[in-house]
């Protein structure tokens, strides 16, 4: 018979390829669609789609996390079905209730984007958070007693059919003459038709639970509320971290732009240009968290908590997470030039582009502290963190966009992000965690990444006397580029000691590195 321990550990493994996996997905499809529709028809897109990935966040990372850890704490299948009647119940009304304040405020808000031909698109999106009751509690309640299938598999159809209806509406209505509000309104839509495919995995479990005469009892009710709208609503707001800057730059960076003096046609697609930073800054972070989140676990057992083995793997997980940032950030700073042609066929925003691929870094290690400071229990403090980050974003965003154009967006992002990785750090100093990144391993990583910066350089630069200018030069000095650049920063890494030997063993791919370069 598998320890529970074991079950676990195996779960987490499942759901974090899983999510690896989907995140990926749903980075990749925007290039395609974006050369499809263009820079105006990705801005159409890219202005709704936050409310969509808050409702993504509500049904997969955020409410299913808490309502799983409820669950497990149930002793009886009776409780169970009690809690997950009763948190159904709960979730109904607030995607009842989100659904129909989108329906009724859509002309409302896309008058405050700017642009009141959105929304019929925000009426598309608002179909996704009917669908969040169903999901949630049935991704929760089969986490909760450790069924992590159904959860994993839910997730990769979701994204896959929701892809392959944006891609295939992009290529066929282009063809057919649509419109791009048109298109954009029918891509949004995709997420609640991915969404309700899902359901399939948990018709058995709703059929029952549907079915099931529980007697309401408004104690139980007021204490999953609590419990949903603190604890669960901070795991899904920082599940949608960089969406939530993403929504701000949805009210705020177009109308800057056209206050700027750009006309609105000009407005729009420089905001479609901006947007291209979005894929980009998804596979960073996914990149760098992916690493980590296999120390997440370990870290929440509160067996370990306060010993000396806690903090060992909390370093180490800080390290990881540090130096995986800050080599996908740099790479992806050296290299804008030749990414933003090969995957969108120009350099336009190129500037803006590289200094938003800095927001991964910061982004990486908020996550990653305020993860640390969930395990705990501490949700007042993440809180703060928040709020701190949106309230610099939405205070400078418009004034930078103003002054600086596309690259004002991006330096307040990676400013808000800093912030928040500062106010982060003493959050956890108020824990009595100590520093995590020694000023001896940031010296090392430093030159690590400055010879990563000129390798990458030198080698794309090289590449691009060869083989000339178009897409497929730029692929090439990207391909050369990455590897080189990464070669050099394992080969340093290596010889400079970020890691031991046995912390390299950890890496997927760490055994090849250590058999290289001994």
């Amino acid at each position: 018979m598998k320890k529970p321990t074991e079950n676990l550990f195996k779960g987490a493994a499942v759901l974090t390829l899983a999510a690896l996996v989907a995140k990926i997905l749903s980075a990749l499809y925007r290039v395609p669609f974006e050369n499809l529709v263009g820079n105006t028809g990705f801005y159409i897109y890219q202005q709704i789609y936050p409310f969509y990935g808050i409702a993504v966040t509500f049904s997969l990372t955020g409410f299913p996390v808490y309502i799983s850890k409820l669950i497990s704490t149930c002793t009886t299948d009776e409780a169970r079905e009690k809690n997950a009647y009763h948190l159904f119940l709960l979730l109904a009304v607030f995607g009842l209730g989100v659904f129909g304040l989108l329906q009724l405020l859509a002309p409302d808000l896309s008058q405050l984007m700017g642009d009141r031909l959105l929304a019929p698109l925000i009426r598309s999106v608002s179909w996704s958070y009917l669908l969040v009751p169903f999901l949630a509690v049935g991704r929760g309640y089969k986490q909760g007693i450790l069924e992590v299938v159904p959860t994993a598999l839910s997730q990769l159809i979701e994204q896959t059919i929701r892809v392959i209806i944006i891609v295939g509406v992009a290529v066929g209505a282009t063809h057919a003459g649509w419109s791009l509000y048109r298109i954009g309104s029918w891509s949004l839509f995709a997420g609640a038709i991915g969404a309700f495919c899902a359901l399939l995995f948990f018709k058995d479990f709703f059929s029952q639970l549907l079915r099931l005469k529980v007697p309401l009892e408004t104690t139980l009710f007021k204490k999953l509320l609590r419990g949903l709208f603190s604890e669960g609503l901070v795991i899904c707001l920082y599940s949608a971290l960089l969406v939530l800057l993403q929504l701000i730059d949805s009210f705020t960076l177009k109308n800057a732009l056209e206050a700027a003096g750009n006309n609105p046609a000009l407005a729009k697609s420089l905001k479609g240009v901006y947007d291209r930073a979005q894929p980009l800054l998804q596979l960073g972070l996914v990149l760098s968290l992916s690493f980590s989140a296999s120390l997440m676990p370990l870290l929440s057992r509160k067996s370990i908590r306060h010993t000396a083995e806690y903090q060992q793997t909390l370093e180490l997980a800080f390290r990881i997470c540090a130096t995986v940032a800050t080599a996908a950030s740099v790479g992806m700073f050296v290299l804008m030039p030749a990414i933003n042609e090969a995957l969108f066929g120009n350099r336009q925003g190129t500037w803006a582009l590289g200094v938003a691929a800095f927001s991964v870094i910061a982004a990486s290690l908020i996550i990653l502290m305020n993860s640390v400071l969930q395990s705990r229990g501490q949700y007042v403090k993440t809180i703060g963190t928040l709020i701190l980050i949106v309230s610099l974003k939405a205070a400078t965003n418009y004034l930078f966009v103003y002054w600086w154009g596309l690259s004002g967006a991006s330096f307040s992002s990676v400013l808000s992000l800093s912030g928040g990785l500062l106010f982060s750090r003493l959050m956890l100093s108020s824990e009595g965690l100590r520093d995590f990144l020694s000023v001896a391993f940031c010296g090392r990583i430093f030159i690590c990444l400055a010879f990563l910066a000129l390798s990458a350089w030198g080698l794309a630069a090289g590449a691009a006397v060869f083989l000339g200018d178009g897409r497929w030069a730029s692929f090439m000095q990207c391909v050369l580029g990455a590897a080189g650049g990464a070669g050099v920063f394992a080969l340093l890494a290596r010889k400079l000691q970020l890691f031991s030997t046995a912390e390299w063993l950890e890496f997927p791919g760490g055994r090849i590195i250590v058999k290289l370069f001994k």
